[in-house]
């Protein structure tokens, strides 16, 4: 392979750079002491390091050019580019299938999940080259006008028109989800209608607890530096204000008047969106591109009504092409007109961190997530960004929580303190699906005939009638142990929440 003019000059022009990057790190070291010149070093470092990164971007693409054409023999030999592409496509699912199949506990399975890494860049590679033999080759099917002008069109139409949120099956998602639970019933006959298009400004004032929702600002090229590890921000929506700390609060009518979609269906959408390219501290560098590609994004670009009344912003900010390509390649920060949002769980999974902020003295948490082995991942996570964020301290006590060898427990529920930097003081109900082995006959039954419940892979979407029963009847076993004699002293008298809070604390702490 020849190396053309253009290879060897930036070959020549990296290597000289990355000298120089050389060359001021060592002078750095020597000028630590002196703020002013060091900070000055560090800008033409910086400098340096981005010239160097894009003259290898240069020298690898030129690279690539050259190997075009014996790429495009070797295709056209193996039955053509058209179909070496849709063999391409169809990986995926192959290997998708296959690792299931054998399962990630065994070696072959997690090689053949490890791949995924590898069929994004390959589909892009094998489509171009396609597209080349198409529309470069010596009898294109249109003229290059045409072509020229038909790419001119799609582009602009995808950058300005489409909304990629609906693009995605977050759509399909949220649709599913109200009509699961957003209904009502409607008179004595039964009749249930959907309320599908409810708005979170317009939810009843008096209704008492005040609803927050939970999910994830994605801003995994945001300065701050302190996300650097976690890639995201809580977010909350709620009746009256919508917003973060890194964003900032802004009333929920104007989120709403800047993006017709928002209601109480898309706010619990976007709460749920599990599976998505960027998953805040749960981000995969290694899947991000071909989750990406393979357009499995249940997250949700929302306009900020911050640039509200900026044209440029306005033409900026619509969700179209642009910031598919952001998500396609993690360049996503709270600067810009639109915010990618996700599951709440990306950053902290029960929901717990806003109600720490706000100082709330009675916690009720419900750990429902996927813990085989009783590792409490998400519960320690939530101490250990109490500790760190908000000084909060909060140490369970789990050891009735964890499992022997029956993979039993010996209590569903622990109670800790809470102490809040102010001197303040809390408790936090801490509530874990598990088994104790004085359940009722049929979750006896419903656990031997399937061993890992309660702890079912979240990935399993679609319930049967028996399985959704199981869980709702471990729901009501556990509620009811909660109120159980001996731990109340007169479960049928009415008590406020103070105490019964008071009442679990003398009983539960030591």
């Amino acid at each position: 392979l020849s190396l053309s003019p253009l290879t060897i000059g930036s070959l020549g022009f990296t290597v000289l750079l990355v000298f120089l990057l050389i060359v001021f790190n060592r002078t750095q070291r020597l000028m630590t002491g002196d703020r002013d010149r060091f900070l000055q070093m560090n800008k033409v470092h910086s400098w340096i390091e981005t010239t160097a990164v894009g003259s290898l971007g240069v020298c690898a693409l030129s690279f690539l050019l050259g190997l075009l054409p014996p790429l495009l023999r070797l295709l056209t030999s193996l039955g053509g580019p058209g179909r070496v592409f849709i063999v391409v496509a169809t990986l995926p699912l192959i290997l998708g299938v296959a690792g299931l199949w054998i399962g990630t506990e065994r070696p072959a399975g997690r090689v053949l999940f490890s791949l995924f890494t590898l069929i994004g860049p390959v589909l892009i590679l094998t489509g171009y080259l396609w597209l080349t033999s198409l529309f470069v080759g010596q009898n294109p099917p249109i003229s290059a006008q045409w072509f020229g002008g038909m790419t001119v069109v799609l582009l602009l139409f995808s950058i300005f028109v489409l909304d990629i949120n609906y693009a995605s099956p977050h759509r399909y998602y949220r649709g599913r989800l109200c009509r699961s639970y957003l209904v009502e019933e409607k008179g004595k006959s039964g009749t249930v209608e959907s309320r599908d298009r409810l708005f979170l400004s317009s939810l009843d004032q008096q209704t008492t607890p005040y609803h927050l929702i939970n999910c994830a600002v994605n801003v995994p090229a945001s300065k701050n530096p302190n996300l650097r590890g976690r890639s995201s921000d809580f977010f909350i929506f709620s009746r009256n204000y919508c917003g973060s700390l890194l964003t900032g609060y802004l009333p929920t009518k104007e989120w709403e008047s800047q993006d017709g979609h928002l209601d109480l269906g898309t706010a619990m959408a976007i709460s749920g969106a599990a599976a998505a390219p960027n998953m805040g501290a749960l981000t995969s560098p290694r899947y991000t591109f071909l989750l990406a590609v393979l357009n499995i994004r249940l997250g949700y670009w929302l306009r900020s009504p911050k640039n509200k009344g900026r044209l440029l912003s306005a033409i900026l900010g619509f969700p179209g092409l642009l910031y598919y390509f952001r998500e396609l390649t993690s360049r996503m920060s709270e600067k810009t007109p639109s915010l990618n949002l996700s599951d709440g769980g990306h950053i902290e999974n029960l929901g717990i961190y806003e109600l720490l902020r706000r100082r709330c003295k009675y916690i009720i948490a419900i750990d429902g997530e996927a813990d085989p082995e009783h590792t409490f991942g998400g519960l320690i996570n939530l101490t250990r960004m109490a500790r760190i964020d908000l000084g909060v301290e909060i140490r369970p006590s789990l050891g009735e929580l964890r499992l022997d060898e029956k993979r039993q427990t010996k209590s569903h529920f622990t109670l800790s303190k809470i102490t809040y930097p102010n001197g303040g003081k809390g408790l936090l109900l801490y509530i874990k699906s598990s088994m104790t082995g004085n359940e009722e006959e049929f979750l006896k039954k419903f656990r031997a005939d399937n061993p890992a419940f309660p702890h079912q892979s979240t990935a399993e979407q679609i319930f049967s009638e028996e399985q959704f029963e199981a869980y709702r009847a471990l729901g009501e076993h556990i509620g009811h142990d909660l109120f159980k004699k001996g731990l109340i002293e007169q479960p049928e008298a009415v008590v406020s929440v103070k105490g019964w809070f008071n009442g679990l604390a003398e009983k539960l702490l030591d």
